[in-house]
């Protein structure tokens, strides 16, 4: 019976564990994508929210360096597409490419702390 109750809590642990690292931290979204980053801030991911045909994208920085990062997702809505570093997110937004000449709707930056 012991090493029954044992084995219970062991299993019952490992369901209910989940790391850190998988909680969105600061996310910016518009009803088209989102994008998110993690408590580690090393992880950016992008989601397509919205079934209208347009390819989703983030533009991040991360520290130590200036370039603008993109991380774009065009397998269509449901799907995402994440990008990891050892170097932390200083900011991101998300956009939605609508093509056709105009500007891409793109949410304002958010700069996890």
């Amino acid at each position: 019976m012991k090493r029954q109750l044992i084995h219970a809590t062991l299993a019952l642990a490992t369901i209910v564990m989940v790391p850190a690292s998988s909680f969105a931290l600061t996310s910016s979204g518009n009803g088209r994508a989102t994008s998110n980053d993690y408590l580690t801030r090393t992880k950016i991911t992008v989601c397509d929210t919205s079934a209208d045909g347009r390819a989703v994208y983030t533009d991040y920085r991360r520290a130590g360096s200036d370039n603008l990062n993109r991380l774009s997702e065009t397998a269509g809505s449901g799907n995402c597409e994440s990008s990891t570093s050892t170097a932390t997110i200083n900011k991101h937004r998300s956009c939605a490419n609508v093509g056709l000449g105009r500007p891409d709707n793109c949410n304002p930056y958010v700069y996890p702390k």
